[in-house]
């Protein structure tokens, strides 16, 4: 079953690699602090992001603390039944 897990505000940059797995206008800053960031979600399996609406201007995002451009994205995913968890990479596949 897949739940919403959280909605939060992710930068312009990073909307590409959780969508649709393109991060070749990603630095690699930006790809380490977007892999830091999911590590939240390691609980979660097949983790589902979709966003709303047009993008603003926030002084902060949760993916690399910078100011910028975001949209609202709402993630969802499906709860692991098992006590293990996983990592996974800008692209959704498991490291």
């Amino acid at each position: 079953m897949i739940i919403a897990i959280d909605t939060v505000k992710i930068p312009e940059w990073a909307l590409p690699v959780l969508i649709n797995g393109d991060s070749s206008g990603c630095t690699g800053s930006e790809e380490n602090a977007l892999e830091t960031f999911l590590l939240d979600y390691d609980d979660y399996d097949g983790l589902v992001f979709d966003y709303q609406g047009e993008p603003y201007f926030s002084h902060h995002n949760p993916v690399d603390g910078l100011g910028g451009m975001v949209y609202d994205v709402t993630i969802y995913g499906h709860p692991m039944t098992t006590d293990e968890t996983r990592s996974y990479g800008p692209c959704g596949a498991p490291k």
